[in-house]
């Protein structure tokens, strides 16, 4: 229908071309959802004095997941702080979003990490003795106070502004 659409509208002018253009950027499109969103290759890390972490070379494609599992210890934490850009590898690269963040500077990543990666840590860390919206206010990232109501209908936690980080579920938190 909306191919039929376009061939009414443009029976007048050269609407080949134009159909041809639209089902180009349609198939482009199409191929985009299948593209790599997260590769790695050759990534290695190595803390202060320990033994370097191997990490295996792996792709996630765009609609799909990826489950990290191992022992305590192994870099399951390391390897997300790496793909987030908190971290740079001893060795290696990291592509997100056909971006190489593992060459990025530190504003830089903090911009795209702002932009494209969402971060829930397993521990969360707020200022007891001020309440969730007084939290939020201190964020980085609430630079005003309608940015920070923003942020807060986004995560779904205005009913909650008002208590203190303890009254909450840790998945709250979160």
């Amino acid at each position: 229908m909306f191919l039929c659409s376009l061939v009414k509208i443009y029976k007048e002018k050269d609407w080949k071309e134009y159909l041809t253009y639209v089902c180009q950027k349609q198939y482009s499109n199409l191929k985009s959802l299948f593209r790599s969103v997260i590769r790695t290759s050759n990534l290695t890390y190595q803390y202060s004095g320990s033994t370097p972490i191997s990490f295996p070379d792996f792709k996630v494609e765009s609609g799909h997941a990826l489950l990290i599992h191992g022992d305590s210890g192994c870099g399951k934490t390391t390897l997300l702080h790496l793909i987030a850009g908190l971290r740079r590898p001893t060795n290696g690269q990291i592509l997100v979003k056909d971006t190489i963040v593992s060459n990025l500077n530190t504003p830089q990543m903090d911009q795209f990490r702002g932009q494209y990666i969402g971060i829930v840590y397993q521990q969360s860390y707020f200022i007891e003795s001020l309440s969730i919206w007084d939290n939020l206010l201190i964020s980085p990232y609430a630079v005003s106070k309608s940015k920070a109501k923003a942020i807060a209908n986004r995560l779904c936690i205005k009913d909650v502004l008002h208590r203190y980080p303890k009254q909450l579920s840790v998945g709250q938190q979160q």
